[in-house]
């Protein structure tokens, strides 16, 4: 029997002997699939590179007058790594000794980038459903296939995922045997969270999760088998405004309240925080959750990155400053944003119920958005992939890459 679309999953049912036969052939396609995009997305990520203004001490914490490890000139190169949450001190790595320290942002002169300059890589003839985030980067899940977003053959699921769920948002390639697909159906008026395995047997395993409420919802499925939910639902635990279910979908992670986060941050990121304020907005391919709130110190609105560690507790991922350009507040009535992190890079995007399109803001080292641009339709999915983002539109796929000029900070 021949691996391709005819040997998809929906022409199996009616063959239990090609069944197997094509379960192998799909895993082969899917295996072959990741090979392919590890080789033709071998490129750096970038990075935010920065020079000291004048001779200035480079110390192990943010303290004035501190004992320096040593002094970095102009001529040392330097690369960002972070940035206190205040926007005082960054965190630099001195290239040279690899050694990690913090300098006063004044201290510093940066280069940024302008803008983030778009390049269509893939036009579509109708609309995909999402952006896969896969191990070896970017895929686009079509109704009935999933597709590489830089090129190659596209790998058979169904006969029409679409009719299987209409309202999905989020799907997850982790491995060949792994692809995961979530979205929304409703029963007697009624909607619930389901997944859906179309991948993993000849016949689609479907697993409804919670019923969903109201809010936001997003899912993330972690490779170590914990799968994150961001929603007001309930199920057996009750109500949860943010839920972690282990392999046996168990809860271990449960959130009924924002302000609970506020226990996991650090001191120095906790102060200033007021805890009526924190709102869940997002949950981010990789486990991310962003929380939204005012920061009374720096008096400005903030979007806060924790992420689950060891299926027990959260750890502080960092914390950006929201855009002062923008003429709405990250929790304003009718506003959608989704924020991607990865490493010390972050990529906003927003969009309103009344304008449609929105804006799109790029983060790098540091707090604060270092280029913010209108968009001129809306980015329904995308993904950060080798330090590029890449974009799901209605008509277009589209890459984002960072133009650098010199600027001072």
């Amino acid at each position: 029997m021949a691996c391709g679309p005819e040997a998809s999953i929906t022409h199996s049912l009616h063959k239990p002997q090609a069944a197997a036969q094509c379960y192998h052939c799909l895993m082969k396609q899917i295996l072959a699939l990741g090979i392919l995009l590890l080789l033709l997305t071998a490129e750096s990520a970038w990075a935010v590179n920065a020079s000291i203004k004048q001779r200035t001490p480079f110390c192990r914490e943010t303290k004035e007058n501190c004992q320096p490890v040593f002094y970095l000139t102009p001529t040392d190169q330097i690369q960002i790594e972070g940035q206190t949450a205040d926007g005082k001190w960054l965190r630099l790595k001195h290239l040279a000794s690899g050694q990690i320290g913090w300098v006063k942002t004044g201290d510093v002169s940066i280069a940024a980038p302008s803008r983030l300059a778009p390049e269509k890589m893939l036009m579509l003839e109708t609309p995909a459903l999402a952006m896969i985030s896969g191990p070896q980067g970017p895929l686009l899940l079509e109704p009935g296939r999933l597709r590489p977003v830089q090129g190659g053959e596209a790998v058979e699921l169904t006969g029409g995922l679409s009719t299987l769920l209409p309202q999905t948002f989020r799907g997850q390639l982790s491995s060949a045997q792994e692809l995961r697909i979530y979205g929304l159906t409703e029963v007697e008026k009624q909607r619930f969270l389901q997944e859906v395995q179309p991948a993993l047997k000849p016949y689609p395993r479907f697993r409804s999760l919670l019923r969903v409420e109201s809010g936001p919802q997003a899912v993330a499925w972690l490779p170590e088998g914990l799968l994150l939910v961001l929603g007001q639902g309930s199920a057996t635990w009750g109500q949860s405004l943010f839920v972690g279910l282990d392999s046996d979908y168990l809860p271990v992670l449960l959130l009924r309240n924002a302000a609970e986060i506020l226990t996991y941050l650090p001191e120095e990121a906790r102060q200033g925080i007021r805890g009526e304020s924190m709102r869940l907005l997002d949950l981010d391919a990789d486990g991310t959750l962003i929380a939204a709130a005012y920061h009374a110190g720096a008096r400005r609105d903030v979007l806060i990155r924790v992420k689950p560690k060891l299926k027990a507790a959260w750890e502080f991922e960092g914390m950006l400053y929201w855009p002062k350009e923008l003429p709405f507040r990250p929790d304003a009535q009718g506003l959608n944003f989704r924020l991607w992190s990865t490493g010390e890079q972050s990529v906003l995007v927003t969009s309103t119920e009344a304008s449609g399109a929105g804006y799109l803001g790029f983060y790098a080292g540091g707090n604060e958005v270092l280029t913010l641009q209108k968009l001129d339709q809306p980015i329904l999915d995308g993904q950060l992939w080798q330090g590029d983002f890449w974009s799901l539109q209605k008509d277009a796929v589209t890459r984002w890459k960072p133009v650098i000029e010199e600027t001072k900070k």
